[in-house]
């Protein structure tokens, strides 16, 4: 039974972590950030 389920785990399926959300939503974020901080640090 449905009620049965959340009583023994409200909760339900965890949450997927921070950064699998955002390259889900932003596949190339990891590309685009490294790019972004070697830019930076060159004007060092």
């Amino acid at each position: 039974m449905a009620e049965e389920d959340f009583r023994n785990d409200p909760i339900g399926v965890p949450l997927m972590s921070a950064w699998v959300r955002v390259r889900a939503a932003l596949p190339d974020i990891s590309e685009k950030l490294i790019n972004a901080v070697e830019a930076d640090n060159a004007d060092l």
